[in-house]
């Protein structure tokens, strides 16, 4: 038997890779993506990173590894549906269900999350970018993304706090 590990330095090394990557945040894909019945991934995401909204065709599962984190979920014009709190002090497992519009937003520097979803994982047929959301790589300015982002966090924090 081959057991695939990561250690506590593999997941520090992550996260320092996420501040200081363009995005802040940085990704470990465990399984070959062509072959696998199942894609798991760690990754670790600073609070000022912009997890532009999307969904999938499948189900996606999330689990803190460490910090905190605010799920967001939105209907299909962009109005925020529903917030919820994971960390490993609280809720620890949460599933989204396909074609659910989502985004994560990061409470504490240096947070992880593991994903879980089926495979085999197909890049190019896996994310579903929100038409009303700006991307990240896209036309539109940084300021643009970064303004909505702005918007998005305080709404959702908003409706978490109340």
């Amino acid at each position: 038997m081959n057991f695939q590990t990561y250690s506590d330095s593999d997941l520090q090394g992550l996260i320092e890779k996420s501040r200081t990557h363009p995005r802040l945040r940085a990704a470990k894909i465990f399984q070959e993506p062509s072959n696998s019945k199942y894609q798991t991934l760690f990754n670790a995401m600073q609070p000022e990173s912009y997890l532009p909204p999307h969904a999938h065709y499948h189900p996606e599962v999330w689990m803190p590894i460490r910090g905190w984190f605010i799920l967001g979920t939105f209907d299909e014009s962009g109005e925020i549906r529903e917030v919820l709190s994971l960390t490993k002090k609280g809720t620890v497992y949460a599933e989204i269900p396909a074609h659910v519009y989502h985004t994560a937003i990061s409470m504490d520097k240096d947070s992880v999350f593991m994903n879980v979803n089926p495979g085999p994982y197909d890049k190019d047929n896996s994310k579903i970018s929100a038409p009303w959301a700006p991307q990240e790589d896209s036309a539109e300015t940084e300021d643009q993304w970064r303004n909505y982002f702005e918007d998005m966090q305080n709404r959702i924090i908003r409706i978490y706090c109340n």
